[in-house]
């Protein structure tokens, strides 16, 4: 291998990977693509379980946008672990939905190879008082902490902690690998005059989690929709393939009936997410479309936020008033 890479997972993420490292590369890689098949499987049989209001006739249209999704094509293609975190998720919801929550909050924890992703899980469960699931939230991430200090021990965790906040590796991946950052706190990397924006982002992630969790009845699906969204658009450093964490979304719409109010939005979305390398690769060709390798994709989903809290209260509204006729 040739040039500078970046291993920037916890330490425990190499254990967990372990028995693949010790296979033949191509072995491996087969392996890998089938976990992630398999991965993909488990979102889509359990979107659909959550989505009762999916129509029979609707569902292979379901599992047809799935697999085209963008974002699934770049996490096979890059050998990422997104579905994996997404598989982890669903199911979590899945023992939520089926009053298993202490399961529910270490499934969640599990996907911890991700930290900049589960970072806003802490503030739903708090949100809720879903005290138990907090528990095992917080029992399996301890157990990942500890395995990570067992890996590389004091001195390893600190030299991972240094290299996350180096100047190496904010120029080689935070500014380096921005055109293919899909949050809102990608632009204080994409743009000198808005450094500070990822905190900022992640401050407004917490708070928007807090209150969408606070002001909504339970219910697995929505609450999976509504973190896996906001988490997209205001975590830290989430990457195309990290997009994944928008099918939800659509199943969401999809089986409230609000799917063809947010159609065009989800339309834009779409695009700018197949075409960003597209992008990418004429903001380097031609220097006056520099703004095309922008992360254009989170105004839309930032849009797709507002736009979903009204369509849902609008939703809420109507079935209130349904309810109450004679």
């Amino acid at each position: 291998m040739t040039g500078f890479s970046w291993f920037v997972a916890p330490p425990f993420v190499a254990v967990l990977l372990a028995p693949l490292g010790a296979l033949a590369y191509l072995v491996a890689a087969f392996c890998f693509a089938v976990i992630n098949g398999l991965a993909l499987a488990v979102i889509i049989r359990g979107l659909l379980h959550l989505a009762p209001g999916i129509r029979r006739e609707d569902r292979r249209l379901v599992v047809l946008g799935c697999v085209a999704f963008p974002p699934v094509f770049e996490a096979f293609a890059a050998g990422q672990m997104s579905l994996i975190f997404l598989a982890l998720w669903v199911t979590a919801m899945r023992c939520a939905a089926d009053g298993r929550p202490v399961w529910a909050g270490m499934l969640l924890a599990l996907a911890a190879f991700k930290p900049h992703l589960v970072l806003l899980v802490p503030c739903a469960l708090i949100a809720r008082r879903d005290w138990r699931a907090l528990a095992g939230y917080v029992v399996v991430g301890s157990g990942l902490l500890l395995v990570s200090f067992a890996a590389v021990g004091q001195r390893g965790m600190r030299n991972w902690v240094d290299a996350l906040g180096s100047a190496a590796y904010r120029e080689l991946v935070g500014s380096g690998q921005a055109w293919k950052t899909i949050s809102l706190a990608a632009w204080g990397e994409s743009l000198p005059a808005t450094r500070g924006l990822g905190i900022l982002s992640l401050g407004v992630g917490a708070i928007a989690v807090f209150m969408a969790a606070r002001t909504s009845l339970p219910d697995p699906l929505r609450d999976l929709a509504v973190l896996s969204l906001l988490t997209v658009v205001f975590s830290p450093h989430a990457m195309l393939y990290d997009g994944v964490l928008l099918l939800p979304i659509a199943i969401w719409l999809l089986s409230a009936g609000l799917l063809v109010r947010a159609r065009w939005l989800l339309l834009v979305i779409w695009v700018l997410l197949f075409s960003t390398s597209m992008r990418h690769a004429l903001a380097e060709a031609v220097p006056l479309l520099g703004w095309a390798d922008l992360p254009l994709a989170a105004l839309p989903m930032a849009v797709l936020v507002w736009r979903l809290r009204q369509l849902d209260g609008t939703d809420r509204a109507r079935a209130t008033r349904s309810s109450r006729r004679p």
